[in-house]
């Protein structure tokens, strides 16, 4: 079972999605290799409906989409939430009417001004409340193949977690965390995590999210050290439905 999930995600279809805004294009850049991690449940506590497991849970990044500083964040999210909604109808739910996965965004902007972008590696992770308990990932590589994260850069990553042995009626986002390797530095403009029902498999209402605009330089002290970034915990975040 978990082995025809993992080949199915790796099946990343190319989407030939074109966006054209102020005569500039933008690529669809689809993630060539899906690195799944396995992470436990951290907690029992709290808000919870019920206690479950979420050992075995599986996390990975299956779309991402770049835009320039040309285009707008408006024209930025309606091409993405196209690209989405394609994917999604590429890639259904196996469990039809079941919550066993949630999708999640992870949204970045690099500063507008020069020496802002960067080549350096950079990874996400999240920390979720939900109905059968509390979930964190493991830092989850936000892959820009083919590019870097140039100027006022507009990067989005939708990411799936697959939960094998339990069902959730309702998720929400806490805080996240991203981190840079090495000292090519990155001004990080804006840093968005969210859960919204458009991008579920399985009927949903409502929106968790954790937005910010931190304006921060990372940059490590020599090329094996990073450098990180946490959001502040947002005590009302919303909550997803199922």
């Amino acid at each position: 079972m978990k082995n025809s999930i993992l080949k199915t995600s790796i099946l990343i279809m190319m989407l030939g999605v074109v966006f054209v805004a102020c005569e500039k294009s933008e690529e669809v850049i689809p993630e060539e290799a899906i690195e799944f991690n396995d992470e436990g449940m951290q907690s029992e506590t709290g808000n919870h409906d019920h206690a479950g497991s979420t050992k075995g849970a599986q996390v990975g990044s299956v779309l991402h989409m770049r835009f320039d500083k040309d285009l707008s964040e408006e024209q930025a999210e309606r091409a993405w939430d196209n690209a989405v909604k394609d994917y999604l109808i590429k890639n259904p739910n196996q469990n039809k009417g079941v919550s066993t996965e949630v999708y999640y965004q992870v949204v970045t902007k690099t500063g507008s001004q020069a020496t802002n972008g960067t080549t350096a590696l950079v990874q996400a992770s999240a920390d979720f409340n939900h109905s059968g308990g509390s979930f964190h990932t493991n830092y989850l590589t936000l892959d820009n193949p083919g590019t870097d994260r140039a100027e006022g850069q507009k990067d989005f990553y939708l990411i799936r977690i697959y939960f094998p042995n339990i069902t959730i009626s309702w998720i929400e986002v806490e805080h996240a965390h991203i981190r840079l390797l090495g000292t090519d530095g990155w001004v990080v403009n804006s840093f968005k995590t969210k859960i919204l029902p458009e991008h579920q498999t399985v009927p949903a209402t409502g929106v968790s999210k954790v937005v910010t605009y931190p304006e921060i330089w990372l940059t490590g002290d020599n090329a094996t050290d990073w450098d990180y970034y946490t959001t502040p915990i947002v005590l009302s975040p919303g909550r997803l439905n199922f």
